[in-house]
């Protein structure tokens, strides 16, 4: 069992393997009954939003 991964509807940790998707693990809670697979992160952390928000009000052109 992974440590540290949650049910999306319920929050439990309870979980049992539930076969594989598109090669990723497919878990199902065994409290809720919901089917669910880990899922990265998207996304830019929040200090790199801050800093583009803080570069439009400044009126600066940025370059990704």
């Amino acid at each position: 069992m992974e440590i540290g991964m949650h049910c999306p509807r319920c929050g439990s940790l309870s979980k049992t393997k539930s076969g594989i998707v598109t090669g990723s693990q497919r878990y199902k809670c065994k409290d809720s009954g919901c089917h669910y697979t880990k899922s990265l992160k998207r996304g830019y952390p929040d200090s790199i939003k801050l800093k583009i928000i803080n570069l439009y009000f400044e009126g600066c052109g940025f370059v990704a």
